[in-house]
């Protein structure tokens, strides 16, 4: 009976504080990549690096916000409760305190490891040797957000004309062998 108790009061716990649920928010680089290239509609991307930042590189979708705009209670009240919300910053520097009143309301909130420093580390460095299946997905990924093509030719899929890549068709007529002349 004396065994049971402290395990009792453990499973009757509350829920984690809010703090807790901050660290456990995290999410890594290639896992919202490949939420990107699947095409998937829930969630949303905010970035919350200053406007000079932003307009040099962001993720794909991100819409540019400040900390003040997303905890002002009219913008707080407005996003949606059914998508998730994936923030970054810079680097890992952000720590998600800010975020709180967003966890409070009981959004699905996440951060980017490492934000904006980690994007660029994981997902657009240049390629590297590719040995297990870990790194093959990460390669292709990194393929993806540098507009590489899956050939690994190291020429962007822009710049690369159209007409190199269509084959002329051939139209000339097999000649028949004289043997079928005598049937």
């Amino acid at each position: 009976m004396i065994l049971i108790l402290p395990f009792f009061f453990i499973a009757c716990e509350k829920e984690p504080k809010i703090g807790n649920r901050v660290v456990k928010a995290q999410v890594s680089p290639l896992l919202i990549a490949s939420w990107i290239i699947e095409g998937r509609n829930d969630f949303t991307l905010v970035d919350l690096r200053p406007k000079e930042e932003y307009e040099k590189g962001s993720l794909p979708g991100a819409i540019l916000m400040t900390l003040e705009e997303i905890t002002h209670p009219e913008i707080l009240s407005g996003l949606p409760e059914y998508k998730k919300i994936v923030f970054y910053a810079e680097d890992s520097e952000f720590d998600g305190k800010n975020l709180l009143p967003l966890f409070a309301k009981g959004l699905h909130v996440m951060l980017i490891e490492n934000g904006y420093a980690g994007w660029k580390k994981q997902v657009l460095q240049s390629p590297f040797p590719v040995l297990t299946l870990e790194e093959k997905q990460r390669d292709a990924i990194g393929k993806y957000f540098r507009g590489e093509s899956a050939l690994g030719t190291p020429k962007t899929l822009q710049t690369i004309p159209a007409k190199s890549l269509i084959r002329k068709p051939s139209f000339k007529k097999k000649k028949k062998k004289q043997a079928d002349e005598g049937c």
